[in-house]
């Protein structure tokens, strides 16, 4: 699966109308090798060389990396691997090997990616994940991430039957999905998630009687309270990961799960979240964009 060199080698076909940058072809290329979409790499194509608008579109995404950089520093100790070809081929192929090494695309950045339709989308979320991860905004949330945790699990309980998955047990997401529309690394789908049956043992563990048949409602009114709060004490406040994880605990606690159990599944949520490849809380949930 490849893209045509003609679009991007400018000095073996040296006269083409138009020319993708090398090394963002050889990302691409990477991506769509590993995901293994046809379709998409055709409408890529396609985009580039027949739509003008599109093209400038691409060409604007790509402008926003910092190519020259990445390459020095991806390159820095394998100098000998690219030695061979003219300049743009081997932009091309360190392109190909940035992917294969996954230094600039989270954990699941591919298969996200893989989702679209459109050539010109394709590259511009390509770009948007590039950007991200080389200028480090992947590693600082994932530091974040690790220092939560560390602050977390010392009261963490965790008791996992039934969560998993939200494809696979839908109910709860102890970090509200709103909060990461627009990331292209996070997939709500896949994101962990915590059954009803298991919100309602888990209730049980701490109260007696009959557990609410709404439970994953309350829990959800509760997260909109408390976000809603939140905002308005801090109208011009930036919601960090501590402060979401902070609400989410206590969003269960108020329906009656156990402090300790909650905090075990905004663990694991949190996990996910590094695993993904998320970069940043998007929007404040029921309260716009963060």
């Amino acid at each position: 699966m490849a893209i045509p060199e003609e679009i991007w080698d400018q000095q073996t076909y040296p006269n083409e109308p138009e020319y993708l940058e090398s090394f963002t072809t050889g990302l691409a290329e990477g991506v769509l090798e590993e995901v293994a979409n046809i379709p998409l790499l055709l409408s890529l194509v396609a985009d580039y060389t027949t739509d003008a608008s599109a093209r400038e579109r691409i060409n604007t995404a790509i402008a926003n990396i910092d190519v020259e950089e990445i390459i020095e520093n991806f390159v820095q100790g394998r100098e000998d691997l690219y030695t061979g070809g003219n300049p743009y081929q081997i932009k091309h192929q360190t392109g190909k090997d940035v992917v294969a090494a996954g230094t600039l695309l989270g954990t699941g950045g591919a298969t996200s990616l893989g989702k679209l339709k459109k050539g010109v989308e394709f590259v511009e979320g390509l770009a948007e994940q590039v950007r991200k991860n080389a200028s480090g905004v992947v590693k600082v949330f994932s530091k974040q991430i690790d220092e939560l945790i560390d602050r977390l699990k010392k009261n963490a309980n965790y008791i996992l039957d039934g969560t998993g998955e939200y494809r696979v047990v839908k109910g709860h997401h102890p970090t509200a999905k709103k909060a990461f529309e627009g990331d292209s690394a996070y997939d709500f789908q896949k994101a962990f998630s915590v059954s009803v049956d298991a919100l309602k043992d888990s209730w049980k563990a701490g109260n007696s009687g009959i557990p609410p048949t709404n439970i994953h409602s309350l829990i959800t009114g509760q997260q909109n309270s408390l976000y809603s709060a939140w905002k308005k004490a801090n109208p011009n406040g930036k919601l960090t990961i501590d402060i979401m994880a902070d609400i989410e605990i206590q969003a269960m606690k108020n329906v009656g799960i156990p402090e300790e159990i909650a905090t075990g599944w905004v663990i694991k949520a949190l996990e996910d979240l590094k695993k993904q490849g998320v970069s940043e809380i998007i929007n404040i949930p029921w309260n716009g964009t963060n």
